[in-house]
């Protein structure tokens, strides 16, 4: 009898080695939350700001850590370490997975910036493109059929595009495109028949329950009740 270990490589062949592969860890993982989360808080309410009025460094230093340990490192809080005072803005080392990160957050307390970029330097030239120089490598298409097996779709089999969204159940952001994106996704191309969604497990390494939450959906899958039980997980993350 396969055990539920064995049937989830079965399902997803050779992925936990492709993640090894890619390097993907604990850090590269963060960098990316936070860099979404910048994108997210400028074109939302920020972090809960203080209208425009200063706020102390240290206070701005402990509400970013909170912000973040509540809302996106669950399981492997990030803990302060330096502030500074970096003239516009505040510099705030946070310590993630044993490594060290200095992130910025504007003085109001309303934003935080995953990187520093020095706008008093030139930015790096791009190779000279003139004529006779060696064009860009051409990248590798990606094959569809390997990428989507018999993961849970939604939409017609037919339909030109295909979108894969890698997801994590306790991941916060994956809940946010759950409630303001996918149901205008649905409406506009996966009914009409232009776009099929395929759901991918990408459960990460420090939310508590995001990989029980990806076996729970598979058994659900296995009972053809699988975007039923995503929507509920999402629903009451």
């Amino acid at each position: 009898m396969e055990t539920q270990e064995q049937k989830k490589h079965k399902k997803h062949p050779g992925k936990e080695v492709e993640v090894q592969k890619k390097g993907f860890g604990v850090w590269q993982i963060v960098s990316a939350l936070l860099s979404i989360l910048l994108i997210a808080s400028i074109f939302t309410s920020g972090f809960g700001g203080s209208g425009g009025r200063s706020m102390s460094a240290s206070k701005t230093a402990t509400k970013v850590l909170s912000y973040l340990n509540a809302n996106v490192l669950q399981g492997q809080p990030a803990t302060l370490g330096n502030v500074e005072d970096a003239g516009s803005v505040y510099a705030i080392d946070l310590t993630v997975g044993g490594r060290t990160l200095t992130t910025y957050a504007s003085k109001d307390g309303r934003y935080f910036f995953p990187n520093g970029l020095d706008l008093d330097s030139p930015p790096p030239q791009l190779p000279d493109q003139g004529e006779g120089s060696t064009p860009p490598a051409a990248q590798p298409s990606v094959d569809m059929a390997k990428l989507v097996d018999d993961d849970p779709m939604k939409g017609q089999k037919s339909a030109p595009v295909t979108i894969v969204e890698f997801s994590d159940f306790q991941c916060p952001f994956c809940a946010r495109f759950y409630t303001d994106t996918l149901t205008q996704i649905q409406k506009d191309y996966i009914d009409t028949g232009k776009v099929k969604i395929v759901y991918r497990d990408f459960p990460l390494s420090f939310p508590t329950n995001a990989q029980p939450a990806a076996e729970a959906a598979e058994r659900a899958d296995d009972q053809g009740k699988f975007w039923q039980f995503h929507d509920k997980l999402l629903e009451n993350q």
